[in-house]
């Protein structure tokens, strides 16, 4: 998700603000699907079903937005962030809910500490990775949508558009570059979205391919009995023995 406020912003040409907006759909979708499904988890007791259709659900979402493009409307991109933010919600409990009901009563913190780490640990290897594939898909894309002119003069600049990225890529910027002509100034953003919008894309192909692994590992999630109560099993009265 770290990829479309910057995919709106220098994609889209959206100013930061706006830009930031793009993921008000994808929480509004997370938080409708933590609410139904933390209802129908309550009222059935079961959380499997629910694991497996909110896996199916996020994977179809996130290969939706692999699927966007710098000529994309807006209402497919909110769509796909929708139909995101609903399965991950649906899903996102249920791992919390799992180790509650799986350890006992005395391990929970140690249980939950380990859930957490590896939730960071996914978190920290990911985020890395998807943004080398967004940058480096980028780098190699540009070149080919650039005319001769122009690569040459992104060329002799030395201006590395990737580094370029963080801040944005605007008009103001280019027009500093020696020999780059202003007429050819839009030529070359329209290069820079679609380059991108390239990197963004293989990013969510890889994010659906190991959520699509997810989905089925869910499979073989066991449906263990929710918890009813927070004491500890070991807290029942211990009657004395009469000598």
């Amino acid at each position: 998700m770290a990829s479309r406020p910057r995919c709106a912003q220098c994609v889209k040409c959206q100013i930061a603000q706006d830009a930031g907006l793009i993921v008000a759909p994808c929480m509004g979708g997370f938080v409708s699907g933590s609410v139904v499904g933390g209802q129908l988890r309550t009222r059935t007791g079961r959380y499997k079903a629910q694991a497996v259709i909110g896996m199916a659900v996020t994977t179809a979402g996130i290969f939706s937005l692999s699927r966007l493009d710098a000529d994309s409307s807006w209402s497919f991109a909110i769509s796909a962030m929708v139909i995101t933010g609903i399965g991950v919600g649906a899903v996102f409990p249920i791992l919390s809910i799992a180790v509650q009901s799986a350890f006992p009563y005395r391990l929970l913190g140690t249980a939950n500490a380990g859930r957490q780490f590896f939730n960071n640990l996914g978190s920290v290897i990911g985020i890395p990775v998807m943004t080398t594939i967004v940058l480096e898909s980028f780098q190699q894309e540009l070149p080919g949508h650039l005319s001769p002119s122009a690569a040459g003069a992104m060329a002799r600049s030395g201006q590395n558009l990737g580094e370029g990225l963080v801040s944005g890529v605007g008009q103001s910027g280019l027009s500093h570059i020696p020999g780059l002509q202003p007429s050819a100034i839009p030529a070359v953003l329209h290069a820079i979205r679609v380059s991108l919008a390239v990197g963004v894309q293989r990013a969510f192909l890889l994010s659906a391919a190991l959520v699509a692994i997810g989905f089925v590992v869910t499979f073989l999630l066991p449906e263990i009995p929710l918890r009813q109560t927070v004491h500890s099993d070991a807290a029942a009265p211990v009657t004395a023995v009469q000598g």
